[in-house]
């Protein structure tokens, strides 16, 4: 690999400190004199080693430290980089903490993908009310609870046992808390869902679940609209609701 000028600049400049160090330290062994107390030959040693020193120092830590320093920061910006062109924006180790109710108000599309939880209606019931009263709709995603996909989650004891209830939930608290606004409107799919999530038009929150059984505090991320990983999340929540029934 050729190298730049910088590089040969920097090379020359080691092996010039080198040369000198080593020439000093020759020349002050040659000669003894001695002015107002101070050893001139001593001083002319000790500089020569010094500058011998800084060389040798300066030429390890380019040929070794350096690179490795220069490696880890590449590696560090390029991740970042790639993280940000992706599309993620944010990140929560709670997703239960996901709270971005002025978005939600705004946006034209609010889409809510679960398996069975109704604890977004529960929790926002005002963002709900906000939406009808702007005439937006609102679309949830729901677990047939009669489908294949429900009786896994039961036998495997990924779920609740008690889907169809959730669902019987859902309904009446659209009925009483929202008047039965045709603006809410439940898709039932048929699907173990491999992420929940929150999708406006600006950003979609993508929840993660876990493979093993037990309880655990579940993160999430932000990802961003125009970037490759919001197009795939957007591809796929639109097949899925291609693939759902509307509930009537």
């Amino acid at each position: 690999m050729l190298k730049t000028r910088q590089q040969i600049i920097s090379s020359n400049s080691k092996l010039l400190l080198v040369a000198v160090g080593l020439i000093l330290i020759l020349l002050g062994n040659g000669f003894d004199y001695t002015i107002l107390k101070i050893d001139i030959d001593s001083l002319v040693v000790n500089l020569g080693a010094l500058l011998l020193v800084v060389g040798t120092l300066q030429w390890i830590f380019d040929e070794g430290i350096r690179k490795e320093i220069v490696k880890e920061i590449s590696e560090t910006t390029l991740g970042t980089d790639r993280i940000y062109n992706n599309g993620i924006r944010d990140c929560l180790e709670n997703s239960r903490k996901i709270d971005e109710e002025n978005i939600w108000k705004a946006t034209n599309t609010l889409v809510i993908g679960v398996h069975y939880s109704n604890r977004f209606f529960d929790d926002h019931a005002d963002v709900i009310k906000h939406r009808i009263t702007c005439s937006k709709q609102t679309h949830i995603f729901h677990i047939n609870e009669d489908s294949e996909a429900a009786n896994y989650l039961r036998e495997s004891k990924s779920g609740r046992s008690d889907i169809g209830q959730k669902t019987k939930n859902l309904l009446e608290l659209i009925k009483t808390e929202f008047d039965s606004s045709d603006l809410i409107k439940v898709f039932k799919h048929n699907r173990v869902l491999r992420y929940s999530f929150i999708k406006t038009d600006q950003t979609v929150w993508v929840r993660f679940f876990t493979n093993s059984q037990g309880f655990s505090m579940i993160p999430a991320i932000k990802v961003e609209t125009g970037t490759p990983l919001f197009g795939f999340f957007e591809q796929d929540i639109t097949r899925l609701l291609e693939q759902s029934n509307e509930l009537k």
